[in-house]
């Protein structure tokens, strides 16, 4: 199971973010629920990083493995950053609705 935990700023933004664990939904390479939730994250990750007023740190230590976090230096573009964030909120919550022996997404406003 891909276990995904997720902190969030009181604005509803991204804090920080671990995904950890393999779907088990297919066989290794051929699993598209593992593959559904490596291209969210990562494409978070990323998008994350190229936005200006964050400072993003990450780290995939091994397969199965990644962790990232969030610092604001400013909210130059809370709008775009609130986007990012809903959108990987609602993509990682409906794979879990989707896939509940697969997945499990967690989160908490701190």
């Amino acid at each position: 199971m891909v276990k995904v935990v997720l902190e969030l700023y009181p604005s509803g933004c991204l804090k920080s973010l671990t995904a950890t664990g393999h779907a088990g939904a297919g066989t290794k390479d051929h699993d598209a629920v593992c593959a559904a939730v490596s291209v969210l994250v990562r494409t978070a990750w990323r998008a994350l990083r190229r936005e200006p007023y964050l400072q993003v740190e990450g780290r995939a230590a091994s397969e199965g493995d990644l962790s990232v976090t969030v610092a604001l230096r400013g909210f130059e573009s809370e709008e775009r950053f609130r986007g990012l964030t809903d959108f990987l909120l609602t993509g990682l919550f409906d794979l879990a609705a989707e896939h509940p022996r697969h997945v499990s997404v967690d989160f908490r406003k701190s």
